[in-house]
């Protein structure tokens, strides 16, 4: 199971290795951008989604998000990244998921309007590994 933590450090570490230094960060439990980063005077803004709650005290706690909760999150990540772009529109933004069949389904159908509009995506494996999707 991939928490939403577990997408932030594992991106976050990727991102350094790349040469970002990593201005802010929040988990779960916090507000504010998941992860803030910067290189060369460029900012890069990412925003993360785990594949079940975090929350311990959740029905959902340590249960996968079935289609309709994982079509949510995707949507709400955008939705969160076009108003980062927006406050920032000459930074780079970002979204990061676990690396699961469907979420690269729903990632699938709109990436071409995706990359219209500048959205990276990061995808994170059960071993941290991240790839860019």
């Amino acid at each position: 199971m991939i928490y939403e933590d577990d997408v932030v450090n594992s991106v976050k570490s990727y991102l350094e290795k790349d040469g970002y230094k990593i201005i802010s960060f929040c988990y779960a439990h916090q507000h504010g951008d998941d992860i803030v980063a910067e290189k060369d005077n460029k900012y890069l803004y990412v925003e993360a989604k785990g594949e079940t709650s975090s929350k311990p005290d959740s029905n959902r706690y340590g249960k996968k998000f079935d289609s309709s909760q994982m079509r949510d999150h995707v949507a709400k990540a955008i939705y969160k990244v076009l108003e980062l772009k927006t406050q920032h529109p000459n930074d780079d933004v970002s979204i990061a998921f676990p690396d699961n069949e469907r979420y690269k389904k729903l990632l699938l159908n709109i990436m071409p309007s995706l990359k219209k509009m500048g959205i990276q995506i990061f995808m994170v494996d059960s071993k941290d590994n991240v790839i860019i999707f």
